[in-house]
């Protein structure tokens, strides 16, 4: 299924579950700090990254500004719920256990 069938297909009521590519394009936003040209060069090449993108940007969960890309307070929440981030809005590492 590609994203615009998945967008069409969902209501505005419902939760989105985010893709591994849109997980991803909110971890480069937030560690970039939403300055759009560092976002976009590592966008630059991966469709499926800018299709997420688009995607999140369809969805509202992000929205672009003069000072770049940001989520929205749906968005903020959407990634925090889905351990993106943290508390402080602070991207989430994976810890690694080591024996």
């Amino acid at each position: 299924m590609k994203i615009d069938e998945l967008i069409e297909e969902i209501g505005e009521e419902e939760t989105i579950i985010l893709t591994d590519n849109m997980r991803e394009v909110i971890r480069l936003i937030v560690q970039l700090g939403g300055i759009k040209n560092q976002v976009d060069e590592q966008l630059i090449g991966d469709q499926n990254l800018i299709a997420a993108k688009d995607a999140l940007l369809d969805v509202g969960y992000l929205i672009i500004t003069d000072e770049g890309y940001s989520l929205t307070e749906v968005g903020e929440e959407e990634a925090f719920n889905n351990n993106i981030i943290d508390e402080f809005g602070d991207v989430v590492h994976d810890e690694v256990e080591e024996e």
